[in-house]
Parts: C-alpha cells; structure tokens; sequence
C-alpha cells in the first residue's frame, strides 16, 4: 500500500483496500516506522504521508473516504493515517493544492521541516503560503539551503519577512555552489559573515572569481583544505593563486589526490613548491570501551 499511494497507483490503492482493509490482522493502514528497520528517515512510513509526498491528491481524498466509512464502521484495525511527514514531503515537492487539503482535512500538521524544504528547493509561494496560514514557522536551515541553491528570491523574502535569519553556512554554501550574486547580497545585507569554508568550497569547485573575490572583500580567508581540494578537483588556476596570495598552503592529500586522479601536471608542479607539506589533521574519534 505504501509504495502503491507514494507512485500514484490509485487501482492498485483501491484493490489492496477492498482485498485486505477489512481484514485487522493485516494492519493495512499502519504506520510503519515503529516495524521497519530498513525505512529511511526521509522516507514516508504511512500511506497518506506517501501519497502527500509524491503529490496525489486523487489517492489523499480516496483515503480520507477510507477512514471516514472504516471509523462510521467502527473498525477496529488500522486506517488510514498520516504525520507530519505528509506535509512536510508535500511542502519540499512544491505540491501546494496538497499542502493547502492536507492543513484542512487532516490532523497531522507539519514541522518546521515544511518551510526548511520549500526554502531549501526554491518555492517561493508555498513558503509564503505556509507562513500566512501555518504557525510553525522555519529555522535558520531555511535561509542557509536557498542560499546555498541560489534562490536569491527565497533568501530575500525569508529576510524580509522571518526572524530566523541563517548562519555562516548560508554565505558557505552559496560560495561552494557558485551562486555569486546570493554570496554578495548576503555580504552587503546580512551580518552572519561566513567562515574559512567559504574559500574552501570555491577553491575545491574551482571557482576562481569567487575566491578572488573572498579574498578581496572577506576576513576569513581559507585553510590548507582550499589548496587540496583544488588540487583534487585539478583546478590549476585555482591553486595558483592561492600559492601567490594566502599562506595555508596545502597538505600531503593535495599531491595524494592529484596523483590518484591523474592530474599529472598539478602532481609536478606540487612536488616542486611543496615537497614537504604536511600530513593533514584528522579528527580521531576514541571508542571507550566498557
């Protein structure tokens, strides 16, 4: 039933509801999530909230029909239910029609998991829908993932209109992805500032301008993580400058990577200007044992 509801098999929905929904022992209806170890945490675990994510609302009023005869019954297995994961996939998949009967015909509600999502993937009207009619709002995730999808639209309207704001993840992200004009909006309009990452990212994902342009008008600078993820990536220009204008340098993963992905000319030039780098610092975790 599950998969069924979530791919828009509405026959196949309705043949396993008239084959078994009768039937207690079936728990056809259960949510899942309490009995299945192999259910993802992005997964849906009810087939309402499969059905919200995947947007069909043909099968979200089939159902609704369902569990209101089975109650009128009194039936005593399991019906059809939802949680808030049904509006929160539906809010993230921009199904808005969803979202909008869902809030008036269920009791499942949403998180603030809804606005994070729709943020995150550029829906502008479902977040103004979910922040004129619902009341559990966003957190600084929202702003952090449009930036960092470049949805500069979301970014302003979360900034005009939400007090959640982002963090330093939000001027990160949008350097990692390349979306310039996001990571200078948020330079000249908001004071989280972003962190070394920032120049890291870039220089991993060779975005030359962008690194300039850090280096330029940002404090925060880079680490040796910068010159090792450009040389992984063989971006050569990259590490050019980073050599000519920061001092980081690199570690012995720059050549490592360089080598294992054949950048045979970035591997010569690093063995020439840093022979000697530095194994780099990796976080060791300690297993206590009892």
């Amino acid at each position: 039933m599950l998969r069924a509801a979530g791919r828009g098999f509405l026959d196949v929905v309705k043949w396993l509801n008239d084959a078994f929904a009768s039937e207690p022992q079936t728990h056809l209806y259960r949510d899942l999530r309490p009995y299945s170890v192999t259910l993802l945490a992005d997964e849906p675990s009810t087939a309402i909230d499969a059905a919200a994510k995947g947007g069909h609302l043909e099968i979200l009023k089939y159902l609704q029909h369902v569990d209101e005869r089975l109650a009128n019954e009194g039936f005593a297995g399991s019906r059809p239910t939802d949680t808030h994961d049904a509006m929160d996939g539906a809010a993230a998949g921009n199904h808005l029609e969803v979202v909008k009967w869902l809030s008036a015909h269920r009791s499942g509600g949403c998180t603030t998991a809804a606005m994070d999502g729709a943020a995150a993937n550029g829906h502008l009207e479902m977040v103004q829908w979910l922040h004129e009619h619902r009341v559990e709002g966003c957190t600084t995730a929202a702003m952090d993932a449009a930036a960092r999808n470049g949805h500069l639209d979301v970014v302003k309207w979360l900034h005009e209109h939400r007090s959640e704001g982002c963090t330093t993840a939000a001027m990160d992200g949008a350097a990692g992805s390349g979306a310039f004009e996001v990571l200078q909006w948020l330079h000249c309009n908001r004071t989280e500032g972003c962190s070394s990452e920032a120049m890291n990212y870039a220089a991993g994902a060779g975005l030359l301008k962008i690194v300039q342009w850090l280096h330029r008008y940002r404090h925060e600078g880079c680490t040796a993580k910068a010159m090792d993820a450009a040389a992984s990536g063989g971006h050569f220009e990259v590490l050019l400058f980073l050599r000519s204008q920061c001092t980081e340098g690199c570690t012995s993963d720059a050549a490592f990577e360089a080598q294992r992905k054949k950048h045979i000319h970035i591997l010569a030039w690093l063995n020439e200007h840093y022979p000697n780098a530095p194994a780099p610092q990796r976080r060791i975790r300690i297993r206590h044992l009892a």
